[in-house]
């Protein structure tokens, strides 16, 4: 019975961690948005101080 019982546990760990990694992607998207912006902006930034 407890090998039965074990492998029912970790099946129910496994949505968990699987919605864990759904919910990184997209916050890993937006902060890499974000650093990209942020990184195009100084780079702008620069390139208009350097003309000046």
């Amino acid at each position: 019975m407890q090998c039965k019982r074990l492998p029912e546990e970790e099946e129910g760990e496994i949505p968990n961690l699987a919605a864990q990694l759904s919910i990184k992607p997209v916050s890993l998207r937006t902060v890499s948005i974000f650093f990209l912006t942020t990184s195009l902006k100084l780079v702008l930034a620069i390139k208009a101080i350097e003309s000046e």
